[in-house]
């Protein structure tokens, strides 16, 4: 099995060099480049870990660690900042723009050896992670094709949840996790029968509380499995409202994370916009003011419906939801 790959980016020449060399000899390959735009192919290369050398603080390495996450195929590489030894400052700041782990520079073999191993762990969790968001994903998209009124709904949710998370500023983190649990936080309805889904009639009190209960249902089936119980909150709790009128638990404020009432809040937005068997769908307008009063009566946070808008806008909202017709 050959070597963990590290991307370097160092613009000095000689000390590239020299931190390539050191991270050789902790036995992992190192792929050096000087130019912090080269990094941007990071993807391509698929290296386990991305180490941005802060040594001389440069403007242009401090904005590569600002602007990784931003890219979905560069999200889940760890980033390493190597800052001057006692440059607490510089160190706190790169973990603040997004850095996993800081590495103070000159450092020994075993030192640097053990920051790159964590993070090479890290790598393997995110990628398990995703293989089985994916695996999940699909499994949710199979169960909406039972449905034509509820076709990727699961997709475009996850688009304009990810959309607003940005918007309203989310840590890089943060945003990852909405990201990945958006794509099938709904895989609870796995356990819904169609006679139930498809019914066009009121459904029943049983019936009800048998739709009621896929948060729960999609939270029993991720626990235990480690690399997504950071992502449990936003299936359990995606239909709970801060005014606690929500369910399965009726849970309301503090207790529901800001990233999940954007899942939650989008995801609301996306069933007014579709139809349903019972009802047609709704355009932009009528499901901005439905969710506009359910905010002035506390069912929303006021900031957050606030900046719904300019999510919808930014996201792929098909244009005959956003114009009447």
């Amino acid at each position: 099995m050959s070597w963990p790959l590290v991307l370097l980016v160092e613009e000095s020449e000689s000390r590239r060099s020299e931190i390539a060399a050191a991270i050789e000899a902790a036995r992992f390959r190192c792929l050096p480049v000087g130019d912090p735009a080269a990094a941007a192919a990071a993807a391509l290369v698929s290296p386990q870990v991305v180490a941005v050398s802060l040594l001389e603080r440069a403007p242009t390495a401090k904005e590569l660690l600002r602007s990784w996450r931003n890219e979905a195929g560069r999200a889940a590489l760890p980033l390493l900042a190597i800052v001057p030894a006692g440059a607490e400052d510089l160190a706190e700041a790169a973990l603040a723009d997004g850095a996993d782990d800081v590495l103070e520079w000159p450092a020994g073999e075993k030192r640097v050896a053990a920051r790159l191993r964590s993070l090479v762990g890290r790598t393997l969790l995110r990628r398990e992670t995703s293989d089985f968001t994916r695996v999940l994903g699909a499994i949710l998209r199979g169960v909406e094709a039972r449905e034509i009124h509820r076709v990727d709904h699961s997709l475009r949710v996850s688009g304009l949840a990810t959309e607003l998370g940005r918007v309203v500023g989310l840590p890089p983190d943060e945003l990852e996790r909405l990201r990945q649990a958006a794509t099938f936080y709904e895989i609870g309805t796995v356990a819904i029968p169609d006679r139930i889904l498809l019914k066009e009639a009121e459904l029943t009190a049983e019936e009800l509380a048998l739709v009621r209960s896929h948060p729960v249902v999609g939270f029993e089936m991720i626990r235990g499995i480690r690399s997504l119980e950071p992502l449990g909150p936003f299936i359990l709790r995606h239909h709970e409202r801060i005014d606690g009128s929500g369910y399965p638990y009726g849970v309301g404020g503090r207790d529901i994370p800001l990233s999940v009432q954007v899942l939650a809040i989008s995801d609301a937005y996306d069933a007014l916009v579709s139809s349903r068997p019972h009802r047609p769908s709704r355009h932009h307008a009528e499901a901005m003011a439905i969710l506009g009063e359910e905010a002035a009566r506390g069912t929303w946070d006021k900031p957050l419906f606030a900046l719904l808008e300019e999510a919808v806008l930014a996201s792929e909202v098909p244009a005959q939801v956003l114009h009447d017709a």
